[in-house]
């Protein structure tokens, strides 16, 4: 069959539906609408089910009374029709009554409902296809990798529509969690600083997280440092890494030093001896056999980023997502503070869609961070971080890393700290830090070298202490 033909054949083609079927759902709700209705919606049943657009009036009026808590029946949603004008569109007051004499029985209503569902999943998985079909010519200048993520999103989407609220299996996993953590299990997504896990459960899955700072405070570090830590767990945790500011390369790099314990920076200028460079070398190539994944393509959209997302969850099971920067990513609207907030929301919804928690960086470009008036220097806030971006208002959880701060004689006024600056599922925190700069590296500093001091400052208390 030639493509002319196979185009001929697919317009000609009559999209799936059944009729009858949507007479009889509808019948079933004027029967009985108490019953059934609410199963319908509890079930997913949109107006776009149904395919006769009389029949997609009449649903999305019935859904509208009971929203409302009103009664259905054949004259309120007449008189309701009436008033949105939708009833002549809907084929009458006579249509609705013809409704209710065509359906014997509210009995089979699960029935009518499935064979509806399964037509509108047709339908759906039809447009799906088309859209896919218009991907590959579009997009033609895309890598094959991109092209296939981006056209197995639309299907990725129809599977996450299907997707049926089940309160009894929503309470399993609340009992599942629960039991989790009293086995010391971390709530959300692990890192390696065990006192941040411990107050305020890491980042959720299905949910954004932004960590923010300065620039050259170390973010980049940061998150190559907790990244390496997922991935070389003794049950790993797949990870997904976009550090568009730094590249792949240099990444790979930064968690090779890091479990190799060789400075990257000297590394990249061939200032490491034999000994260094293979030990760097063979710690690098059992980096890359671990469930860590890195794709640092500059000037990929939301778009992008998304169909990438999709096609590593599906194929590696991703559980976490960091981008690197926020910034970075690729603007295709004129209105910034619009595109702002399109990406935010497309970041969100990546992070709900395919359950993995994603972590964004954020860069602070106002004047946080410098002296008061009495010359101490101070601390960032979330005050510096908003109105920068859309992304810190949509997060769940903002974290920022605060520098090294040191008074006028050059001694430490207060540690690098990962400061738990807002968390809307628990408590904040701030956990002293160190930070070797030249493996690129976090850890967490030890309690005992504060406890020493009985004057040290809340900041470094530990809630178990505060509530002591």
């Amino acid at each position: 069959m030639s493509q002319l033909d196979a185009s001929a054949l697919q317009a000609s083609r009559i999209p799936p539906h059944d009729e009858a079927a949507e007479k009889g759902a509808l019948g079933s709700i004027l029967l009985d609408a108490e019953r059934v209705l609410p199963l319908f919606i509890q079930q997913g049943l949109e107006p776009e089910a149904f395919y006769v657009p009389a029949h997609s009036a009449i649903y999305s009026g019935m859904v509208e009374l009971f929203r409302s808590g009103t009664a259905v029946d054949p004259l309120l949603l007449g008189t309701h029709l009436r008033g949105t004008n939708q009833l002549e569109r809907s084929g009458g007051a006579i249509y609705l009554d013809r409704l209710v004499d065509s359906t014997p029985t509210a009995a089979h209503a699960e029935f009518y409902a499935a064979v509806v569902e399964l037509a509108w999943l047709k339908r759906k998985v039809i447009s799906a296809s088309r859209e896919a079909e218009s991907v590959a010519y579009e997009h033609s200048d895309e890598t094959a990798d991109e092209l296939i993520a981006r056209a197995q999103a639309p299907f990725l989407n129809i599977h996450h529509d299907q997707r049926i609220g089940d309160k009894h299996a929503a309470w399993e996993r609340v009992e599942q969690n629960i039991q989790g953590a009293m086995r010391g299990e971390v709530v959300g997504i692990p890192s390696p600083w065990p006192t941040f896990d411990r107050e305020t459960g890491g980042p959720r899955r299905g949910m954004v997280t932004a960590l923010a700072s300065k620039k050259g405070y170390g973010k980049s570090s940061l998150c190559a440092t907790w990244m390496h830590y997922l991935a070389s767990r003794e049950d790993p945790i797949p990870v997904l890494g976009m550090p568009f500011e730094d590249g792949e390369e240099l990444t790979w790099l930064r968690m090779a030093g890091i479990e190799s314990r060789v400075p990257s920076f000297m590394a990249s200028m061939g200032r490491i001896d034999d000994g260094q460079y293979a030990q760097l070398s063979n710690n690098g190539r059992r980096l890359i056999e671990r469930p860590l994944y890195l794709l640092g393509r500059r000037g990929m959209t939301i778009d992008g980023i998304k169909a990438a997302a999709i096609q590593y969850k599906l194929r590696y099971d991703i559980q976490a997502l960091f981008v690197d920067a926020f910034k970075d990513i690729r603007r295709e609207w004129r209105d910034s503070n619009s595109e702002d907030a399109r990406i935010s929301c497309g970041l969100c919804d990546i992070a709900e869609m395919l359950n993995i928690a994603v972590i964004v960086v954020h860069h602070i470009i106002k004047s946080g961070g410098k002296e008061d008036d009495d010359g101490v220097p101070r601390d960032l806030t979330v005050e510096d971080i908003r109105g920068n971006f859309r992304i810190i208002d949509d997060a769940r959880m903002v974290n920022i890393l605060q520098p090294q701060l040191l008074d006028e004689d050059g001694e430490e006024f207060k540690p690098n700290r990962l400061q738990c600056a807002r968390n809307n599922h628990g408590p904040t925190t701030t956990v002293p830090l160190e930070f070797e700069k030249q493996f690129n590296h976090f850890f967490e500093r030890p309690p005992a070298a504060c406890q020493e001091d009985p004057d040290r400052p809340e900041w470094s208390r530990t809630m178990d202490e505060l509530d002591a």
